[in-house]
C-alpha cells in the first residue's frame, strides 16, 4: 500500500518534522578530552590527531523532541476527541438511567465505549505508517503514553469510577483526559490547581539531571550491550531458563541493569512530559516515579507507590474497582495485572511495527527484530502472584523486622530481588533490539574515539 501525498497543512507539517527517520545515531562529538593528558600526562596523537586515550561528547539531537512533542500534541487531540464522546455519550446521560430502560442504556455504554477504545488502539498504526515512524522510542510513546491513557479513561467513564471532580464539567474532563500526566484538582472547589513557578522551575532541574544520569549510564552499559556479565545460561529473550539460571549470579545483575535502565527512562520522560504540561497547561501533575528500586518497603508498595504510579491509578480506577466489587480483592488485584501485561503486549506489537518497504516478496522482514508475545504477561502474572504472597504472610514477624531494622537501601534491593529472577521476561525484548540504541539519540552520550 502506497501513502497518498496530502495538501493537509497539519499533516505536511508533522510530515517535515519527522524527515529525520532517528533510526539511526548520526551525530558527532561536540567536543572531546584526553584522559591522559587531563592526568598531566603527555598527549600522544594518532595520525588522525586523536590522543590516545580520547572520548568524545554527543549532545542530544534535538529532532528526537521536536519529534516526541509532535507525536505527543497528536495523542493529545486523540485524548480530547475521545473525551467529548464519552462524556457526552456515557458520563451526562448516565443519570438518565431508569428500571424500564436500564439495560438498553448499558448496552449503549458499552457500544460508546467500544469504539472511543477501537479509535485508542487503531491510533498508534495509523500514525506510525502514516508519517514512516521509525524510531522504536517515539512508537513507543505514540503507543503509550496517551492512548493507553485514554482507553483506561473510558474504561473509568463506562464504570463510573473516574477521580472525584474530573466529571464535574466537560471542561474539566477533557483536561483531565487529554493530558499526559494526571492533573491535580483542588477537592474542595473541583477546580484544577495552578502550578508554580518554583514546581516548573524545579521539575527542569530534575529533567536536567536526568538526562545526565541517563546519558552517563548508558555511555558505559551501552557497549556492553547492558548484560555486563557474560553467562553460559539459556539466551535473555529464551523460555528455556533453568531454576539454576534464573538464580545465577550474572543473570540477576543484568536483570538489574536493564531494570534500572527502564526506570531511568521512565524517570527521564515523565519530568520532560511534566515540564511541557506545567508550561504549556499551567496545572499541577502528580509525580509518576519515586526511585522504586531503590526506596520501596514491600512488592505492593513497589507497584502501587513507587513505579509508575500513573499506570497504576488507571489501572485500579478501570479494572481493579469494577472487579472487587464482583470478587475478591486478590482476585481484581490480579485482573489489573493481567491487563497491565496484555497492553505490555499490544505495545510491542507497535513498536516493532512493520512498515511494507522493510518486507521482502513473501511479506516478511528477516531484518527486522521479531518480539516474543506472552512473557510480558507472563511477567505481571508472576508479580500478581507476589503481591498475593505477600498480602498472606507480609505481616509475619520476620517480614516486620526486615523492614524496621535494615537499612532502607538493603529492604529495597530485597523487595526487588523478589521478581528480579524473572524481569528478563519483560525486559529482553527491550535489550535485545534497537529499542535503546534510539533512545540514545535523544540524550547526552560519551564514546571512545581510541
Amino acid at each position: 500500500m502506497k501513502r497518498m501525498a496530502s495538501c493537509d497543512p497539519i499533516t505536511a507539517t508533522v510530515t517535515s518534522m519527522a524527515a529525520d527517520k532517528l533510526d539511526a545515531d548520526l551525530r558527532q562529538p561536540s567536543f572531546t578530552f584526553d584522559v591522559a593528558f587531563l592526568l598531566g600526562g603527555p598527549k600522544k596523537e594518532t595520525d588522525e590527531g586523536i590522543g590516545v586515550l580520547s572520548f568524545g561528547v554527543m549532545l542530544p539531537n534535538p529532532s528526537f523532541w521536536v519529534q516526541l512533542i509532535g507525536f505527543l500534541a497528536l495523542g493529545v487531540v486523540l485524548g480530547y476527541v475521545v473525551a467529548i464522546i464519552n462524556y457526552n455519550l456515557i458520563i451526562k446521560r448516565r443519570g438518565l438511567q431508569d428500571s424500564s430502560c436500564s439495560y438498553v442504556r448499558k448496552v449503549e455504554k458499552y457500544l460508546v465505549g467500544s469504539i472511543s477504545i477501537s479509535l485508542c488502539l487503531v491510533f498508534p498504526y495509523l500514525v506510525i505508517w502514516t508519517f514512516n515512524v521509525r524510531n522504536m522510542i517515539i512508537k513507543f510513546c505514540v503507543a503509550t503514553i496517551m492512548p493507553v491513557l485514554t482507553i483506561f479513561h473510558t474504561m473509568e467513564a463506562m464504570f463510573g469510577t473516574s477521580p472525584p471532580c474530573v466529571e464535574s464539567t466537560m471542561g474539566r474532563y477533557a483536561l483531565y483526559s487529554s493530558s499526559p500526566l494526571e492533573v491535580c484538582f483542588d477537592q474542595t472547589t473541583c477546580r484544577p490547581i495552578t502550578v508554580k513557578l518554583k514546581q516548573t522551575l524545579e521539575a527542569a532541574r530534575a529533567f536536567g539531571l536526568a538526562l545526565v544520569v541517563l546519558g552517563m549510564y548508558q555511555s558505559t552499559l551501552g557497549p556492553m550491550g547492558y548484560e555486563p556479565f557474560t553467562t553460559m545460561q539459556a539466551p535473555l529473550d529464551s523460555m528455556d531458563h533453568t531454576i539454576r539460571d534464573l538464580f545465577s549470579f550474572g543473570h540477576l545483575v543484568n536483570n538489574l541493569v536493564a531494570a534500572l535502565l527502564l526506570q531511568l527512562y521512565l524517570t527521564a520522560f515523565c519530568l520532560g512530559l511534566k515540564v511541557v504540561t506545567n508550561i504549556i497547561v499551567g496545572v499541577e501533575t502528580k509525580d509518576v516515579m519515586s526511585n522504586a528500586i531503590f526506596r520501596s518497603s514491600s512488592p505492593s508498595d513497589f507497584w502501587g507507590k513507587k513505579w509508575n504510579t500513573l499506570i497504576h491509578g488507571v489501572l485500579k480506577r478501570a479494572v481493579f474497582k469494577p472487579a472487587v466489587r464482583h470478587f475478591p480483592k486478590s482476585m481484581a488485584a490480579t485482573a489489573a495485572f493481567f491487563a497491565s501485561g496484555l497492553f505490555h503486549e499490544w505495545i510491542l506489537s507497535a513498536i516493532f511495527f512493520v512498515h511494507d518497504y522493510e518486507k521482502d516478496e513473501d511479506g516478511q522482514c528477516k531484518l527486522c527484530y521479531h518480539p516474543s508475545y506472552g512473557r510480558n504477561l507472563l511477567f505481571f502474572v508472576i508479580n500478581a502472584i507476589i503481591i498475593a504472597v505477600e498480602y498472606y504472610v507480609g505481616e509475619w514477624y520476620i517480614f516486620l523486622w526486615i523492614k524496621k531494622c535494615l537499612p532502607r537501601f538493603l529492604v529495597s534491593i530485597l523487595v526487588v530481588s523478589t521478581a528480579l529472577p524473572f524481569a528478563h521476561l519483560f525486559t529482553s525484548d527491550y535489550i535485545k533490539s534497537d529499542y535503546f540504541y534510539h533512545g540514545q539519540i535523544g540524550f547526552p552520550l560519551v564514546i571512545l574515539l581510541t
